[in-house]
């Protein structure tokens, strides 16, 4: 079926969704999907992106992607103001891509899958060896790049974004650096959307990067200003999100349910009056909660 799916460098047209949608069939189940060998995953990889991406579909050589080149184009900035496509956009995603996108974030779920490079061997020096996840995570950085509007391929890529940023977080921290400076601006610029399912995936993606985007090891002059100009963008549609047309109000304190607390206080000076789990009120008069 994956050999079927492509035709002269691109998708079959006639059989594409009832193949691409078999495929997705077969791999929902976990014993089919773990079982896959890392070549055939590797293809079909490869073929899930090239659709999704518009680029030569091909299932004779290995996935690699192009990261040399994706590494040194320059990082698109934010826009003054969001594109009004976001929210209401032309699609240009088929229903045959849509199904392929659909299988990125399956296939990356298989135990088998060859996203990061193996351990070095013990008592060899160790040769840095470029990782799947950092390759896949350029594509979706190219994704976001050609799809000003909003597609129903954006939630699986941005649930494959957070997979994917979730391995490089306990294995290289330069390569979610590397790939964070890309992705910081492109996953804000789609926080106009109104599926919910997608800004939750954006919160987590945000979650995820920002520590190590803002640490005092990765920060460069270069990178500070764009990091500034994301966070101040993203400061400023927050507030907007209130479902009161005024936006948010102060929160009565007859509503948070403090605590008192005043035993087992080695310093009885300092008396923590109120306490919750992420707020506390304390005072320093002697045994008296202000």
């Amino acid at each position: 079926m994956t050999t079927l799916l492509v035709y002269s460098g691109q998708l079959f047209s006639h059989a594409a969704i009832d193949y691409a949608k078999a495929i997705r069939s077969l791999l929902s189940y976990p014993p089919h999907l773990n079982e896959l060998d890392p070549n055939t995953w590797r293809i079909l990889m490869g073929v899930c992106w090239s659709a999704v991406l518009g680029d030569q579909v091909s299932v004779d050589g290995e996935f690699e992607g192009d990261l040399a080149e994706n590494d040194d184009s320059p990082v698109v900035p934010l826009p003054t103001q969001a594109p009004a496509s976001i929210a209401k956009g032309r699609t240009n995603v088929t229903q045959a891509t849509n199904e392929l996108a659909q299988l990125i974030p399956l296939l990356l779920s298989s135990t088998s899958a060859p996203i990061t490079p193996p351990l070095p061997i013990t008592g060899l020096t160790y040769e840095y060896e470029q990782s799947l996840a950092l390759t896949m995570l350029y594509k979706a950085s190219r994704f976001y790049a050609q799809q000003l509007s909003e597609t129903t391929s954006h939630l699986p890529i941005v649930r494959s974004t957070n997979f994917l940023l979730s391995v490089l977080e306990l294995n290289s921290r330069h390569d979610i650096v590397a790939a964070g400076m890309r992705l910081l601006p492109q996953l804000i610029n789609l926080w106009p959307t109104r599926n919910k399912a997608i800004r939750e995936q954006i919160l987590i993606a945000l979650r995820t990067m920002l520590p190590f985007l803002v640490h005092k090891n990765s920060l460069e002059k270069d990178r500070l200003g764009l990091i500034r100009n994301s966070l101040e963008r993203l400061m400023d549609v927050l507030p907007k999100e209130s479902t009161s047309r005024w936006g948010f109000e102060a929160i009565e304190l007859n509503t948070v349910r403090l605590q008192t607390r005043i035993k087992g206080e080695k310093n009885p000076a300092w008396t923590k009056a109120f306490e919750r789990r992420v707020l506390r009120v304390s005072s320093q008069r002697y045994g008296q909660p202000s």
